[in-house]
């Protein structure tokens, strides 16, 4: 078994493992909150006319969409900048 930060290293394969688990809980949480926000702006716009289909409607669903993009790339970066952070800790490089 080698302990030089290889695949074969058992904290490289935790790290993994919790990086997976961190993703995953990301993407459900991220789907949850975006159906939430896409349902209630959609319902002010079509169901309860608050807002013009045609007019400020519309931007305000793309509004959703482009914060919602924005929010997770951010997200997702961070992610990936922790993970490859306790890579580098747990392997010394």
């Amino acid at each position: 078994m080698s302990l030089n930060g290889s695949a074969d290293d058992p904290r490289v394969t935790e790290l993994r493992q919790q990086q997976q688990r961190r993703m995953n809980r990301f993407f459900i949480g991220f789907v949850v909150a975006e159906v939430i926000a896409f349902g209630v702006v959609a319902v002010l716009v079509y169901v309860l006319g608050v807002f013009d289909p045609n007019g400020a409607g519309l931007w305000l669903l793309v509004a959703v969409v482009v914060v919602a993009a924005a929010s997770m790339m951010i997200s997702l970066f961070a992610l990936i900048r922790r993970h490859a952070r306790e890579l580098r800790e747990v392997t010394g490089g």
